[in-house]
């Protein structure tokens, strides 16, 4: 189980909270499992998957559930996380979101991360 602080903004609102991970599928190449989120005005629920490809570069996805405000919304982010050393993972992220279940309401979002692993969970 991994427990992670995460938060968001953006030009209008910013929010925090925590993100709790379960990864039962997990081996050196692969890892999948589930993830809750409760934060400020926000909650969801993800499908984390990973695949690395070579060294510790991971390609990723999470399918996910939760809420934008005090809409539904369902999102698709795609990224890749690359350590830089055993406990500094950075990270790009594109993601599409639609709030409501809308076509209309469809967002993008684009995002760059560069993070500190207090224990060395990318082994």
């Amino acid at each position: 189980m991994r427990v992670s602080l995460v938060s968001a903004f953006d030009a209008d609102a910013i929010g925090t909270g925590l993100a709790v991970a379960i990864l039962p599928l997990r081996d050196g190449q692969f890892a999948a499992g589930v993830e809750f989120e409760l934060g400020w005005a926000w909650a969801g629920i993800a499908l984390p998957m990973a695949a690395r490809t070579v060294g510790q570069m991971w390609f990723y996805a999470a399918p996910r559930l939760g809420s934008w405000g005090d809409r539904l919304s369902p999102d698709l982010p795609l990224g890749v996380d690359v350590h830089l050393a055993d406990t500094v993972p950075a990270r790009a992220e594109w993601q599409v979101s639609y709030a409501e279940f809308d076509p209309n309401h469809r967002r993008y979002h684009y995002g760059l991360g560069l993070a500190y692993q207090f224990d060395d969970s990318s082994k």
